[in-house]
């Protein structure tokens, strides 16, 4: 998707912008040479390229209207910032084959498409939803990737509540 173009379409699947390792003649066998760091233990190599992360990094961005956060919404700005890096930890990370959402393994390549689709008016819900929590949570990243996977599909549902328990019948 370019940045020319305004209408966003949350259907597309992102995947076909993005080379895969056959088309960018990496393997999993084959492992770029780090620096090795002064202790003598060998550093841990990159999971995925750096143009990979800065493309889905700015999709991300576009999707959510990130610009407007940072502009405006500075006080939560740190929690949209891991929301981000959360995004795109379990969006560029290949292997395992499956993500931990609250108490299931979903398969990487769908919730890699729904967290693709989510825009502005979803991080609001969750920020709001995460504020509003008066428990201590205990695995922040873990909670985060649950929020950000079920939001999509509970956004409707939530407002359709809201609208049924204030009395207002369309």
């Amino acid at each position: 998707m370019s940045a020319k173009n305004t209408e966003k379409n949350n259907d597309t699947d992102y995947d076909s912008d993005i080379p895969t390792n056959k088309e960018t003649n990496l393997s999993k066998n084959k492992k770029t040479p780090a620096a090795k760091p002064k202790s003598g233990k060998q550093a841990k190599t990159p999971k995925y390229k750096l143009d990979d992360y800065k493309k889905y990094e700015q999709i991300i961005k576009e999707n959510i209207d990130y610009s407007h956060y940072a502009q405006y919404d500075r006080n939560d700005i740190s929690l949209i910032d891991g929301l981000v890096e959360n995004m795109l930890d379990v969006i560029l990370t290949e292997e395992p084959a499956t993500v931990r959402i609250g108490k299931e393994f979903k398969n990487r390549d769908i919730v890699k498409n729904i967290y693709l689709k989510l825009d502005s008016s979803h991080i609001d819900h969750v920020v709001s939803q995460y504020k509003a929590q008066h428990h201590q949570i205990t695995h922040k990243n873990s909670y985060l990737k649950t929020m950000l996977y079920t939001v999509y599909s509970e956004f409707d549902a939530y407002f359709t509540n809201q609208v049924r328990a204030d009395g207002v019948i369309f």
